[in-house]
């Protein structure tokens, strides 16, 4: 039996919107955890199934798990509501058709002692199918923070770095000083948390272990509408670049992004006519526009250079 912190106790925080037949599993998976101090709170974000009578059942069973019902509200504001109910040190969000790695919490937990200077752990993670019987890795992405872990989310965040959000695990007082989700935000409400905690330098130590298991099914990619996630991306860039305090080195990381997006987009309009590109740049930020409208003829060039000098490599390879 490993040894117990009774100081060190682990809220998870699970929103849960119409996905009842998924809650069973990752309930079940979570009451295997190595690390037994924890508490689970479950947020029915108004779901229309069986999610409370689903829940309802487990907290009969286990006192460590808890059912808290809202209004439809969204996902930040359910996981707005599981902080508010945390009592734990420590913050592990999960999301309710995903899964953790047995060993995570005893694992991480190890780390945060001996690491105190540490803020954030976050462990490797493997995509399943729904109904988890083939397990692979994301082989186009990395996990890896290294020296500027600002700069790295501005200008890797689902251009190779992705994480998802239950690989971390996060000391709570954070949430209490830098405050937690935007509400504003139906998309990327991760990155921007990810982006404010390493705005304000807390560190993120990654330790490589499947802490975490992302379900890939029809409504996990329906939230991957392209032109609104280019949106949101460009969003909340816009909401990092506005910021007083910035570093002037970091706005022109930032501009940088914001331009290769818009770039992206106006291209993937023109070959593909994938993107609706007056939603995607439909950000209100006049200086951030003005400097865009600038820049983007020069970049825009550059882009169609480069994608025509592939072309012609290719017909004379």
């Amino acid at each position: 039996m490993p040894k117990i912190y009774p100081e060190s106790l682990i809220s998870i925080i699970i929103p849960c919107y119409n996905y009842a037949h998924y809650l069973e599993d990752s309930i079940n998976n979570l009451q295997k955890q190595t690390y037994q101090n924890w508490e689970a709170i479950i947020v029915d974000d108004g779901s229309t199934d069986n999610t409370k009578e689903v829940a309802s059942n487990y907290v009969l069973k286990d006192k460590r798990i808890k059912y808290v019902y809202q209004l439809n509200a969204g996902l930040s504001a359910a996981r707005i509501t599981g902080l508010k109910e945390a009592g734990g040190f420590f913050i592990q969000f999960l999301d309710a058709d995903d899964l953790l790695g047995v060993e995570k919490f005893e694992r991480e937990m190890k780390i945060f002692q001996e690491n105190p200077n540490i803020g954030i752990v976050y462990s490797d993670y493997l995509l399943t199918d729904v109904k988890l019987d083939k397990y692979w890795k994301d082989v186009r992405s990395f996990n890896v923070l290294l020296n500027n872990s600002f700069l790295e989310f501005v200008k890797y965040w689902e251009n190779g770095l992705m994480i998802p959000i239950h690989c971390f695990l996060y000391r709570k007082t954070y949430f209490e000083v830098y405050g937690s989700f935007d509400t504003n935000l139906r998309m990327k409400e991760d990155w921007d948390l990810h982006l404010k905690f390493s705005f304000h330098k807390i560190s993120f130590l990654y330790h490589d272990y499947v802490g975490a298991i992302y379900r890939i099914h029809n409504k996990s990619l329906a939230r991957n509408n392209y032109s609104q996630n280019k949106n949101y991306i460009l969003r909340v860039l816009s909401k990092y670049y506005s910021i007083k305090e910035m570093k002037f080195k970091n706005k022109i990381v930032i501009l940088n992004r914001y331009l290769n997006v818009v770039v992206d987009c106006f291209i993937s309009k023109i070959r593909y006519n994938r993107v609706n590109f007056l939603q995607v740049i439909k950000v209100n930020n006049f200086k951030l526009n003005v400097l865009i409208a600038v820049l983007f003829p020069i970049k825009f060039l550059f882009e169609m250079i480069k994608i025509f000098k592939n072309k012609l490599m290719r017909l004379f390879r």
